[in-house]
């Protein structure tokens, strides 16, 4: 079995797949235009060195942000779900 696997693997090699992540309910258009503000000022912070404060405000902001959705957005799913 494994003489057939190494003779047909220069011919059709396995490939190896991505899986994408499921998507993420809680994430608002809100919430991705702070995270694309957020990667834009982590880009010049990184280039420049001047902006780390304000990335990292940035980013505390974001996150805390974000966990309140997901929060949120489960309470509500569990609160629909009770009779």
């Amino acid at each position: 079995m494994e003489h057939s696997i190494d003779v047909a693997n220069p011919c059709a090699p396995i490939k190896k797949l991505r899986i994408k992540q499921a998507i993420k309910l809680w994430i608002t258009k809100e919430l991705k235009e702070r995270m694309a503000e957020r990667n834009y000022v982590f880009k010049v912070a990184k280039r420049s060195g001047s902006e780390q404060g304000k990335w990292d405000k940035l980013k505390n902001l974001t996150n805390r942000k974000m966990k309140a959705a997901e929060a949120l957005y489960y309470k509500k799913l569990i609160e629909s779900t009770r009779p």
